[in-house]
């Protein structure tokens, strides 16, 4: 069983890092993954879940802070309880972030996240919208997310 378990997470290894990021295209569409600076995401965010985008409810106060930003990851640091934080590992391929794996305690219970930022011209702010799924296939949807970032943060935390 560890056999199975070693190869199959030295394949997934191997199919993540492989696939090519398409950061030589000539787009100037600002909803575009490659045009927008990392220095600009980084920052609390305002999480709304299965309601579409332009109904956010700011009473609902579920706050998260999207970090540690690299070239192809970056991290979405939340609490899970009263006290209790935990984070998702976001992976880049192509335009898109997927979740991975989580790490103890789920930072969202509801699947793992595969999402996009796109750039808010309404208020020049980033948005992180996507689907939650129940396997790092991503072939079935079970719901859908809506981040808003309401603060951007300026010291870039690592």
């Amino acid at each position: 069983m560890k056999k199975i378990v070693f190869i199959l997470g030295v394949f997934l290894s191997i199919l993540i890092f492989s696939c090519e990021d398409n950061n030589n295209n000539n787009n100037n569409n600002n909803n575009n993954n490659n045009n927008i600076p990392i220095s600009e995401l980084y920052g609390t965010y305002f999480l709304n879940e299965n309601t579409g985008y332009n109904e956010f409810n700011y009473d609902y106060g579920e706050n998260f802070v999207f970090r540690s930003f690299k070239e192809k990851y970056f991290c979405i640091w939340g609490y899970i309880g009263p006290s209790s934080r935990s984070y998702a590992e976001m992976y880049k391929r192509g335009d898109y972030y997927y979740e991975l794996s989580s790490h103890g305690v789920p930072l969202r219970t509801i699947g793992l996240m595969k999402g996009k930022f796109r750039h808010n011209s309404n208020d020049s702010k980033y948005d992180f919208i996507g689907i939650y799924s129940s396997d790092t296939n991503f072939n079935d949807t079970i719901g859908t997310f809506y981040f808003k970032q309401i603060n951007r943060d300026t010291i870039n935390l690592k």
